[in-house]
Order: structure tokens, then C-alpha cells, then sequence
């Protein structure tokens, strides 16, 4: 499973299977994903049934947050890895976490 379709089926509210999120999470550290995608992708885990343009939103607010913005359409690969680590941050402050 791509990531685009693994955001789709977030947003239709099913659930994925531990294959799709071992697929999902493959792309993603092989960097076939924009950060914009894994963003949305968290934050769709995070917020299901929450409108689409709102959680672009929050990915993007987030992006900002480590400084990242304009590098929202950039794939994984494209980033230094100082870069992908503030990704890594940003991902996680959108889940939230319990401190």
C-alpha cells in the first residue's frame, strides 16, 4: 500500500492492516514521501473524521514549527539528516504524546 491510499483509507475512517502500516512506514523511511504526506498521514491516524483541509493545516502548522515549510512538496531524500530529524519531531508532537 502507497501512502496516498493509506491516507485515503485513514480518512474513510478503516482501519489498516499491520502489512499496510509496515508498507506505509517502509515509504516513508526509504523516502518515497513528502513530508506534507507524512504528515497527513500521522495526523490522520491521530484525527479520522476530522476534515481533510484541516489536517493539512495542522501537518503544515507543524512544518512550520521545525522550520520545514517550504520544504512541505520535498521527498525524504531530498533532505539533509538534520532535516529528516525535524520531521521525525514534527510527526511526533502531532500524535500528541502524553510527557
Amino acid at each position: 500500500m502507497d501512502i496516498a491510499t493509506a491516507i485515503a483509507s485513514v480518512v474513510e475512517k478503516r482501519d489498516l492492516s499491520a502489512a499496510d502500516m509496515e508498507a506505509v512506514m517502509r515509504s516513508i523511511m526509504t523516502g518515497q514521501a513528502t513530508p506534507a504526506q507524512i504528515g497527513g498521514f500521522l495526523v490522520g491516524l491521530r484525527m479520522k473524521g476530522v476534515a481533510a483541509a484541516e489536517r493539512r493545516e495542522r501537518a503544515r502548522a507543524f512544518l512550520r514549527l521545525v522550520h520545514l515549510s517550504k520544504f512541505e512538496n520535498s521527498y525524504t531524500h531530498e533532505l539533509s539528516g538534520g532535516m529528516r530529524q525535524r520531521v521525525m519531531i514534527a510527526m511526533a508532537m502531532m500524535l500528541e504524546p502524553a510527557i
